[in-house]
C-alpha cells in the first residue's frame, strides 16, 4: 500500500509507504510514479483545485482598498489518472456534493473513468468531515448504496466490499 498525501500529521500503518506532497502537481507526480503497480486506486484527497498565480516571498502589507488574488486551475490529478487506467485496475473517487449530488457523483464517475464514486452530501444529517462516523453513497456504474452513519472504518470496509462485488459480477475472482 502506497498513501500519497497531503500535509498532514499522521503515522502510517506498519507496511505502508507513506509519500508527502504539497501540491497538486506534487500529488500528480506521485501517483503516475506507483500507479502502473497499482490494482486499486482510491483518491480521497481533497486536491485543491485552484492555486494562486503570483506567490510572494513576503507578507503583503494592508493597503487602503479590496485585493484580489489572481488564480490558475490546478491539474485535475484524478481525471489524468483515469485517461490512464489500465483494465485490471478499479479506480475510487470522493466527491462532496451538495447541489444535485447524485447526477453530479455520476458525471463524476463518467468523466474520470471511475468505477465506484463515494458521494459525501454536508447537509445531509450524521455526514461529517472531522468526525469519527460519516454518512455516504457508493456510486457504481449500475447501482448505488445508501450507507447509513457508521465508523469510518466501517464505511471504508463497506466502500472495498462493493469493489469485491464489482470484480466478481465481471467474471474475475482475483
Amino acid at each position: 500500500v502506497i498513501l500519497v498525501h497531503g500535509p498532514a500529521q499522521l503515522t502510517p500503518p506498519v507496511g505502508v509507504t507513506s509519500i508527502a506532497v504539497r501540491s497538486a502537481q506534487e500529488m500528480l507526480e506521485a501517483v503516475e510514479k506507483h500507479i502502473d503497480a497499482a490494482d486499486i486506486y482510491i483518491s480521497a484527497a481533497a486536491i485543491a483545485d485552484y492555486r494562486p498565480k503570483k506567490i510572494f516571498d513576503q507578507k503583503i502589507k494592508k493597503q487602503d482598498g479590496d485585493f484580489a488574488v489572481e488564480m490558475d486551475r490546478t491539474v485535475d490529478v484524478l481525471k489524468t489518472m483515469g485517461g490512464k487506467k489500465q483494465a485490471h485496475q478499479q479506480f475510487v473517487g470522493f466527491a462532496v456534493e451538495t447541489d444535485q449530488p447524485e447526477k453530479n457523483a455520476r458525471n463524476k464517475l463518467k468523466n474520470k473513468n471511475l468505477d465506484l464514486v463515494v458521494l459525501n452530501n454536508p447537509n445531509e444529517s450524521g455526514a461529517a468531515f472531522a468526525g469519527d462516523t460519516n454518512v455516504v453513497t457508493i456510486i457504481g456504474k449500475n447501482d448505488s448504496a445508501k450507507i447509513a452513519q457508521q465508523y469510518k472504518l466501517d464505511v471504508s470496509r463497506a466502500i472495498f466490499d462493493a469493489l469485491i462485488a464489482q470484480k466478481k459480477g465481471e467474471g474475475s475472482d482475483e
